[in-house]
Parts: structure tokens; sequence; C-alpha cells
């Protein structure tokens, strides 16, 4: 029988703490050390401070960045759990110099300052740029969903969350009507009785919260004019369809990614769609002239006249695919039959149809001309105008089973059209088609997925970063730019080499 040596994890005992030892050459924290010491410029956070001559000693700047990229390293955004951290484990007492700061110091650093720390993003970007690990030659630009600090049960319109306060009035005046018929029959359950009455103070204190909402509310309109869902504990937040079917009540984290080694080199956090978020990026990257030279990849989402129109007035090298790209690939002609049964039919959008707002005219997908029916009606506030197809152009049509859910029947395909969209260039967006479905876009279009999606799994999968702890755009900001410097930070430790 063999013997082995007993070890004892129930006792604890007093170790010396070196903080060398506890910072291993070629580790993430020697990492962050080496950029936070050497190269970050952090003066611009010095100007919050004025305690020269008097006031208690302030935490470094330096410390409290290098523990929390080193607690974002794996994973940790609570900044109680990062307190914690600097008490008991030994790397994060080597990192903080034997501080322990207090939750409230390191919410506030990170939630405070979203435009410095979007410079600390692009300082270590540059620190990317100088090492090689950036191309310059491809980018890719994607969009992740990532749910936020807030329940999408408190999710909802005006006319939703009015609904649901007459509804929560109607059952508290239901129950206290039963309960005054109880008290006069003189038959009253005393164990029900005390759970109905802590549901009905539950009931009125959100009641209460939906009327001061409701109070000074206003529908929220996205770029198409249609009204979105507002969050009553997040405003800047949205409610989008996650990539399982379900719905989440988040942001979209905009990452534009370097081929060579997926460093990203620039970022945003938008609560709107994809599509509104490509000029603003644009202007971005042409600002830090990340465009000069490059190509830039984005799917469908990004995919609009009006951004196909701006990419090619700033001389922007896109490929930019449209939502039926794959559908004209002969390799994926069968795709529609390995489509599960119960997934519904996609049919032509307004979009799809090519309007000329100064001769009020339209054409469908199909090339036919429509006649104007309507030449204006409001709905919502919102100015359309409506066109509609000829009978015999319809029944005859190829791409009828695309345009039309319930087939022909005694009138043409109706469209409408908001009198303020700008005019849909179909020569770009032609021009674009022939672009990617030749040969060559094809190809560089199959790069876009190995660039900018192993990006996001990393960050959400493999670090573990998957939702964001604050609230509001501008912090949500702060702590996605915090979650880039991160990624970008390991590229640094895994591929970076300084003479």
């Amino acid at each position: 029988m063999a013997h082995y040596k007993q070890g004892n994890d129930k006792q604890g005992e007093f170790v010396a703490v070196i903080p060398e030892e506890q910072i291993t050459e070629g580790s993430f924290e020697a990492t962050v050390c080496l950029i936070v010491d050497h190269v970050l410029d952090l003066s611009s956070f010095e100007s919050d401070f004025n305690n020269d001559a008097g006031g208690a000693s302030a935490y470094s700047l330096g410390t409290l960045l290098k523990i929390i990229l080193s607690a974002y390293h794996r994973g940790i955004t609570s900044s109680r759990k990062i307190e914690h951290l600097c008490r008991y484990n030994t790397v994060f007492m080597a990192l903080s110099g034997f501080l322990t700061p207090d939750h409230s110091t390191i919410a506030a650093f990170v939630s405070k300052n979203p435009q410095r720390l979007e410079g600390i993003f692009i300082e270590i970007v540059l620190q990317c740029d100088y090492l090689g690990l950036i191309g310059g030659d491809t980018l890719a630009l994607d969009g992740c969903k990532i749910p936020s600090n807030a329940s999408k049960e408190w999710s909802g319109t005006k006319a939703d969350f009015t609904k649901k306060h007459q509804k929560i009035q109607r059952a508290v005046r239901r129950v206290m009507a039963r309960h005054r018929q109880e008290d006069a029959e003189g038959v009253v359950n005393t164990p029900v009785r005390e759970k109905e009455e802590k549901q009905i103070e539950k009931l009125k204190r959100i009641n209460k919260k939906l009327k001061t909402a409701l109070s000074d509310m206003v529908d929220k309109r996205g770029h198409n004019g249609k009204v979105r869902k507002t969050n009553l504990t997040d405003p800047d937040s949205a409610n989008m369809m996650s990539g399982n079917g379900g719905a989440l009540q988040g942001y979209v984290g905009l990452a534009a990614t370097d081929k060579l080694n997926q460093v990203i080199v620039n970022a945003d956090v938008t609560g709107d769609s994809e599509q509104s978020t490509l000029q603003p990026m644009i202007d971005k990257l042409h600002a830090s002239d990340r465009l000069d030279g490059c190509q830039l990849l984005a799917d469908a989402g990004f995919h609009s006249g009006v951004n196909l129109d701006y990419c090619a007035e700033k001389g922007v090298d896109a490929y930019i695919a449209d939502t039926l790209y794959r559908k004209r690939d002969a390799r994926f002609v069968d795709h529609q039959d390995k489509k599960p049964k119960a997934r519904k039919q996609k049919y032509f959008q307004s979009s799809d149809f090519e309007y000329d707002p100064q001769a009020q005219r339209c054409w469908c997908p199909a090339g036919k001309e429509l006649w104007l029916c309507s030449s204006g009606y409001q709905n919502k506030g919102v100015e359309y105008i409506r066109f509609e197809g000829y009978l015999n152009d319809c029944k005859n049509c190829a791409m009828q089973a695309q345009c039309l859910r319930n087939g022909v029947k005694d009138r043409g395909r109706q469209v409408s059209i908001r009198k303020d969209t700008p005019k849909n260039n179909s020569r770009a967006i032609d021009r674009m088609k022939r672009k990617m479905d030749g040969p060559e876009g094809r190809a560089i279009q199959a790069d876009r997925i190995g660039i900018v999606e192993p990006v996001f799994a990393h960050m959400k999968h493999i670090i573990g970063l998957r939702w964001f702890s604050l609230r509001g755009i501008k912090k949500v900001s702060g702590q996605w730019y915090l979650f880039c410097a991160v990624h970008n930070l390991v590229k640094i430790q895994k591929y970076g080499s300084y003479a």
C-alpha cells in the first residue's frame, strides 16, 4: 500500500507575500503592469483631485487600473468582488501594493470616466500598432448583443405601461373588495389574508413606479420611425432578439477588428440597430487613419442604400453583404431545404423597393413600376406615401412568393414609404451586389467571420465578459472600452515583443 503526504486544506496559514513572486513573467498581470507603468498617460485623471493642500490621500490611478483590468481578464466586473480579491488574493495584493480600495471607489473609477477610458483603449491600440500587431489592410466590422443590468419585463411602449398600470389597479380593487366582503361576513383566513396584503403592497409600489414614469414618458422611435420599447430601469438599452430566438434587454457592442492578429482598432456601443452605426464608425476610423488603403468588411446588418452612398462618398473600399447575398450563391442553393419547417418565410420589405422622391415613382424588386395610390397619409405622426402594383404585373410575377403572403387576389402588392426617406440609390446597391457576387468579392467576404466573430467568442466565453453591470449608454461605453482593452492586452501578452 502506497503512503502519501497529507495536506491540510482546512487550516489557514500565515505566508509572506512577495510581489515579484506573484506577478510572473509573461503573465497577463505582468503585461498590464508594463503597459500601465510605462506606456499609458493617466494625467487626464488628475484634474479630478484637489487634495494637494489637505484631505485624504487618493488611490493611485495606475493601481486602480491594474486591478480592474486584471479582474476583467478573469471575467469579474463586480466592484465588490474586485475589492474581495484585493483583500484575499495574493496576485491582487501585489497589484494593489497591499491596498484595499473600497468597492465604491472602484465602481466610480469605471462609471465616471467613459471618455478617459476610451483614451486608454486608443493608447493600447497605438501600442499594438507600434508592436506590429496590426496589418492595416483588412478590417471587419460587426456587433455583439450583450445583456444590460436591466430586466426586459420593464420594457414597453407608453401604451403597454398604461395598460399594465390599469390592470394592476383593477387587481388591487378586486382583492380589496373581497377583503371587505370577508370582513363583513366575519370569515377571514388569516394566513391567506397576510399573504394577499403583502402582495397588495407590492402591487402598489409597482403602480407608483409606473405612474411616475408615465407622467413624463415619451415613446422612443428607431431610425426607421417605428416606436421602440423603453426600459424604465435603463432607458438607453434596447429590447432585441438574441441569437437563440429569445429576447434580451441590452446593448450592441461594436468592434472594428484588424485581420492580422484580431486586434480591435475601434469600438462603440449602441442601443439602436447596427445599420445606424456604420456612418459614425467610418468617421471614427477615418479620424484615426485606419481606412487608408484598407478594406472594410461587414454583414447584412449594416447594408442600406444610404450607408453604401456614404461609403462611396468617403472613398471606403467596403464589402457589405445584403440580405439576399447567400441566396445568390450557388454553394447555398439548397440552403432553404435545410431550414426548420416552422421558420417563417421572409417577404420583401419597403426598403427593397426603389423610390424616387423627386418624381414620386416607385419600382418593385422585379423592376416593375408601381402606381401612386396615395400621395400622403400619416401613421403615428409619420408621413408616408403609398404605391400599389398593377394587378396583371403581380399575377404574372416570378417573385410573387417572396412578395405576397396570400398570393394575388383582387389587388396588387401595396407598399408604404416614408416621405423623408432618402432616395434609395439603386446604382450603389447594384454596384455592391456585383462587387460581392464576383469571385474576388466572395473570397474577401468569406474572411469576415474568421476575423471578427472569434473576438466576441473570446470576450464572452473565454474571458467571461457576458454582461454590462452598469446602466446608461455613457457608462456602458466606458465598460465596453475596458472589455476591448482587455482583449487587446491579451494580444500584446501573446504576440507582442519589446526589444
